[in-house]
């Protein structure tokens, strides 16, 4: 079997600078998206403001690519971990367990 040498480096560097950091993207992209969606929708509901409190941003390119996914109303971290007087919710943790386990 004969190689050629430089066609197999120019092979392995197209994957290394476009098909790697490409599936990457997707990947954080495709994950920030469903844990958004399914966070949302477990988010428990009385006025709505806790709900309509979730954001996401996509950051950064290839092997750099972060998702993020916040809530920046100030009773969340209550709701999700309960007072004295109100039980944890656990939404939250939850949505992470699934995320961790492939389930979104």
């Amino acid at each position: 079997m004969i190689v050629n040498v430089s066609r197999l480096f120019a092979a392995l560097g197209r994957l290394e600078t476009e098909v790697i950091p490409h599936s990457i993207e997707e990947r954080v992209s495709d994950l920030t998206e469903s844990f958004y969606a399914a966070v949302s929708r477990r988010t428990p509901v009385d006025t709505g403001q806790l709900r309509a409190g979730w954001k996401k941003a996509i950051l950064g390119r290839g092997i750099a690519r972060v998702g993020i996914v916040s809530n920046g109303v100030p009773y969340v971290r209550f709701v999700e971990e309960g007072t004295p007087t109100q039980a944890p919710r656990g939404f939250i943790a939850l949505t992470l367990r699934d995320l961790r386990a492939g389930r979104l």
